[in-house]
């Protein structure tokens, strides 16, 4: 069993296409019929009315 060190870096297979623009991201998909949402928040917050 190898040692790993905390803090020790770690090589991640996908960094290389998120860098370079070619990632995809949940945010990125579009399916038919998909529903949208938007949240609104007060520009007063804990205001009293």
């Amino acid at each position: 069993m190898a040692a790993v060190a905390i803090g020790a870096p770690v090589r991640r297979k996908e960094d290389f296409r998120f860098l370079t623009g070619k990632g995809h991201y949940v945010d990125d998909l579009n399916r038919p019929g998909q529903i949208h949402a938007y949240i609104l928040r007060s520009p007063h917050p804990h205001a009293a009315a």
